[in-house]
């Protein structure tokens, strides 16, 4: 166990560094009373960041590093033009599935992130081990910076979107969905 400072300056495992980070109160019954998520963040090429990491803590002081998944392929260098990104994590758990759902901006076209990053999530049950990812939320154009929040019947994802031009590029959006799982934009988007 380590203390928050000291966590977020030394990994064991990815690069070393993180960025992004997400904390979230755990269920009832887990390891843990709190979960963290962050990016595995290169500080060398900002635009070569293939995956996450994890950590648990029962107090928020002391934290015990658990997992650094990839979710990013790894497509050589990174750049500007050609992005290997696995960005802001965030986790909210659904009560439909009984886990976790871990989500992030991530793509796999060799583009920009702002051309083609999307939405992905994957499950976990203990922050150790997860699914394959799989998509969230394309609405057609590239996303970032996901939040999904219970809100009503339902949740709200607010979101960035990342084109580069046309009606709110570079803006905040949301969508309401009725369950977790934004296989698609809704007809009521807004930003």
């Amino acid at each position: 166990s380590r203390g928050l400072g000291d966590v977020y300056k030394r990994q064991s495992q990815g690069t070393g560094h993180s960025r992004d980070p997400y904390i979230m109160k755990a269920q009832d019954g887990a390891e843990y009373k709190y979960y963290m998520v962050a990016t595995d963040a290169n500080t060398t090429n900002n635009y070569n960041n293939t995956g996450l990491h994890t950590w648990g803590s029962n107090d928020l002081i002391t934290w015990d590093e658990l997992a650094n998944p990839q979710f990013a392929t790894d497509k050589g260098g990174g750049s500007k033009t050609i992005t290997n990104m696995c960005w802001a994590p965030e986790a909210i758990w659904d009560p439909v599935a009984g886990k976790y759902m871990v989500y992030f901006a991530t793509n796999e076209a060799d583009s920009a992130a702002n051309e083609s990053a999307k939405i992905y999530y994957s499950y976990t049950a203990d922050f150790r081990t997860f699914t394959e990812k799989k998509v969230l939320f394309d609405p057609g154009y590239g996303v970032i910076d996901a939040d999904i929040t219970p809100y009503g019947n339902g949740y709200v994802m607010l979101y960035k979107k990342e084109a580069s031009s046309g009606t709110g590029a570079k803006k905040v959006w949301y969508t309401f969905k009725t369950c977790l799982l934004y296989t698609s934009p809704s007809p009521r988007d807004t930003r």
